[in-house]
């Protein structure tokens, strides 16, 4: 009897031992500049994840790690990020010496948003190209999609922003 749990012992513990390079996972492809790719990968061990994308300028990390928003310092910049796992933010941002704190999802929105030029007295206005911003702090609470605000105005022209869609 006690050499079966012995070796029910020794099973389990091996087991609990294996490799994250022999088990297979889901995983999720990102680029070098954090933008996840495609759906999830699954039925693969890191071995063959590695063997498939690293080559190809590819990062992944495990589908299971949980995921947080980010502030991050970038030297005279601070960047915020969501969703992404610590994986990811060390292959990215760790290497470069910039410093990655944790930070509520609730403290920050990124928007969407194009502006607008139009001359006084004419009804037309020219497009600029559609650019994202963050915002932190209450003002997230304050913007309404979709409603033209004037941001700037000259003696001859009005400057509107447009804020289109929150990025989650």
């Amino acid at each position: 009897m006690r050499k079966y749990l012995l070796v029910a012992a020794v099973v389990l513990i091996t087991a609990s031992f294996k490799s994250s390079t022999t088990t297979k996972n889901c995983w999720r492809i990102y680029d070098y500049y954090g933008n996840y790719q495609q759906g999830e990968i699954c039925g693969k061990t890191e071995a063959e994840m590695t063997a498939q994308f690293s080559d190809k300028g590819y990062l992944f990390h495990n589908a299971t790690e949980p995921v947080f928003c980010w502030q991050i310092e970038a030297g005279a910049k601070t960047l915020y990020i969501r969703n992404k796992a610590q994986d990811v933010i060390d292959k990215l941002f760790a290497v470069r010496g910039w410093k990655a704190t944790k930070t509520d999802c609730n403290s920050f929105c990124i928007w969407k948003y194009q502006d607008k030029k139009m001359k006084k007295g004419d009804t037309a206005f020219v497009k600029t190209f559609v650019l994202y911003e963050t915002i932190v702090g209450e003002k997230c609470k304050t913007i309404v999609a979709n409603k033209g605000n004037i941001v700037k105005e000259t003696k001859d022209s009005l400057f509107y922003r447009t804020y289109l869609q929150a990025e989650n």
